[in-house]
């Protein structure tokens, strides 16, 4: 790039730092803004992580033509007007996940951003893990035969001084549930990029252990993927210490592979490689990649991104890959709800 592609950051709470570190740390890229309705928060903010531009007004920051592409770091109900936003003044735009909270809401923000002919993705850093990319890889070269079973297991922390850091978190009406949405969005993403479009849905959910918190801290689904494949979702945030998340995926040969992130925040490995004449190689995929998965993974998908603007192509994780973990974590609490499984894709006036 000749000239420092602009990003900005919109919402400068928790994870906005690991935005602004991911950023800046690629070549040619750099947060030249960012934005937030708490002039305090903002300053806080700014005064850590220096910016030529602060705003209040996330208007006034999409005019500004050093921003070419926003970075969307807001509680997950505003993520889709932000875009809509970005959208009508032609700017890119990656938002956290989850996607949003509403499926009719996701919906039209992907129609909206389409038509301006902006690019609209979400935050899928797990997905460039080489662990999960060598999965998904021996599945598309069919090494595991057909793939006929699967299971996603999380368990993970989380205390009560973790929600108390940021309100919103727990509650239905701004986070839109707790560890399904929010926890386990990275976890289900990867399970069903590897698995393939889910068929039916039928799941169940409770709060064992967190009454501070008005949603589920506990939950566990039985899917059927319109491959005929069967899984299972199990998702809790009330071990500790935490057991990590691991998805393990089988073929109808007898091979087998796994993802697993243990403890939390670390890079994921392969623990189980069982494909014949790859047996031992398990061994050689447990130590890869940045010590540290946070920035350096975030800092691989932005890069992506920025290509996929400057290419002019779709970026690895679109909004409507984003869609797809949203819908099975909807479709699970609607199935506790009514009492049936859900059949996919979700009926949008459930």
């Amino acid at each position: 790039m000749s000239e420092k592609f602009g990003i900005g950051i919109v919402g400068t709470g928790a994870i906005a730092k690991t935005h602004y570190m991911a950023t800046n740390s690629l070549e040619g890229v750099e947060v030249v803004a960012a934005c937030d309705i708490d002039r305090d928060r903002l300053d806080e903010f700014t005064n850590k992580h220096p910016v030529e531009n602060a705003y209040t007004d996330l208007g006034k920051m999409l005019k500004n033509p050093a921003v070419r592409a926003i970075l969307v770091c807001t509680p997950p109900q505003s993520h889709c007007s932000i875009a809509e936003q970005a959208a009508a003044n032609g700017v890119h735009v990656m938002v956290e996940k989850p996607l949003t909270l509403d499926l009719k809401q996701a919906d039209h923000s992907i129609v909206v951003c389409k038509e301006a002919g902006v690019k609209y993705a979400m935050i899928s850093q797990r997905r460039f893990f080489d662990a999960a990319q060598r999965v998904k890889k021996v599945i598309d070269d069919g090494k595991l035969g057909k793939v006929v079973l699967g299971d996603c297991i999380i368990k993970w922390w989380r205390q009560k001084e973790y929600y108390e850091q940021e309100p919103w978190r727990g509650t239905w009406d701004k986070e839109g549930g707790a560890c399904l949405i929010n926890q386990s969005m990275h976890a289900i993403d990867l399970y069903q990029w590897f698995m393939g479009p889910v068929d039916t849905v039928y799941g169940m959910w409770d709060n064992y252990s967190h009454q501070y918190i008005e949603a589920e801290d506990t939950a566990v689904a039985a899917l059927r993927f319109k491959s005929g494949a069967m899984g299972i979702i199990l998702a809790t945030l009330i071990t500790n210490p935490t057991f990590g998340a691991k998805i393990t995926i089988h073929g109808d040969s007898g091979a087998s592979v796994s993802f697993s992130e243990t403890p939390e925040g670390s890079i994921g490995v392969n623990e189980i490689w069982s494909i014949p004449g790859e047996e031992g190689l398990a061994e050689n995929f447990k130590n890869t990649g940045p010590e540290k998965a946070y920035p350096g993974y975030h800092a691989l998908q932005i890069r992506e991104f920025v290509h996929a603007i400057l290419e002019d192509r779709p970026p690895l994780v679109t909004a409507e890959e984003g869609l797809k973990p949203l819908e099975i974590v909807k479709a699970i609490y609607k199935s506790n709800e009514i009492g049936q499984p859900i059949k996919m894709p979700m009926d949008r006036n459930l």
